[in-house]
């Protein structure tokens, strides 16, 4: 069934996908940041205007950066990269792009990421086209089980 995600979900069309965790509050970046920072297979890097971030900076203090700059944050997961932006209060975005995600390895990866974010936030976490919240192709509860639709 992997081969039809696969080919299903991402196949490389020129778009992103969409990992939304749903139901957020800001706080729940610093708890996200500081889950991956502690893991040996994930690098975290922020960026303002492009330009990668040194110092530490809380998500308060991003957040009012990015009222001025554009601030992303970029996590390499397992050897995916996977983008953050803090478009939304209530969601937190993350893109990935389909030219990563080129065997049943990285499809795994990426599962395992949501799954990992769905446990450790209590959120449910769902992978989508880009831009098009409302056509879930994954989905990722909080008890870890994960729904293809």
């Amino acid at each position: 069934m992997r081969d039809d995600i696969l080919n299903k979900y991402f196949y490389q069309d020129g778009s992103l996908r969409d990992i939304y965790i749903l139901q957020t509050h800001y706080s729940d970046w610093d708890l996200i940041l500081d889950y991956f920072k502690s893991h040996l297979y994930v690098e975290v890097f922020i960026f303002r205007d492009g330009e990668e971030i040194l110092e530490r900076h809380s998500i308060k203090e991003l957040l009012i950066l990015k009222k001025e700059f554009s601030i992303s944050i970029n996590i390499v997961y397992k050897g995916i990269s996977i983008s953050g932006y803090f478009y939304e209060d209530d969601n937190i975005e993350f893109d990935i792009t389909p030219k990563e995600i080129i065997s049943l390895e990285e499809v795994n990866t990426v599962i395992q990421f949501m799954k990992e974010i769905a446990k450790f936030t209590n959120k449910e976490v769902i992978l989508t086209p880009e831009m098009e919240m409302n056509e879930v192709y994954i989905r990722a509860l909080p008890t870890g089980e994960i729904i293809f639709l």
